[in-house]
């Protein structure tokens, strides 16, 4: 229960965002959920092999230099697999691979939302603010 609500509310968030652009749901969660998202993994990957190189670090350039790449790669496959969709069939087919992958695993459509769209990127963005602390030399053994 608490799932759905959590879902609904940011089901919420995603149509007030859309509101000042003119954007319905569809549209909004679209821009933001396949576009945005992988862009923002994109970016604090990118940003970490920057701080890296800047500060010398070279453990943290090849690792990040490849989470960079893992990255990009991913992202550009998603946007060459969404661009050439409406934006309505764009929503209703990563709609779909959601409830595919719910049912695969055994979980609720709200909850493989919630793992991907709230988990999975906090996690992403975490570890890299993680890295960046790591690499300035802000985290220290106790």
């Amino acid at each position: 229960m608490i799932i759905k609500f959590i879902f609904a509310f940011l089901c919420g968030v995603l149509y007030v965002i859309g509101l000042p652009f003119g954007l319905n749901y569809e549209e909004t969660s679209v821009y933001i959920c396949i576009y945005f998202c992988p862009l923002l993994c994109v970016a604090c990957a990118l940003f970490t092999t920057y701080k890296a190189i800047r500060k010398k670090k070279s453990a943290f350039i090849v690792v990040n230099s490849i989470i960079s790449v893992l990255y990009i790669l991913i992202t550009w496959g998603i946007f060459a697999h969404y661009s050439r969709l409406s934006i309505h069939e764009q929503f209703n087919d990563c709609m779909w691979k959601l409830y595919g992958l719910s049912d695969h695993i055994g979980i609720s459509y709200e909850a493989v939302n919630l793992l991907i769209y709230v988990v999975l990127l906090s996690a992403i963005i975490l570890f890299h603010l993680f890295e960046v602390l790591a690499i300035d030399g802000k985290l220290k053994k106790k």
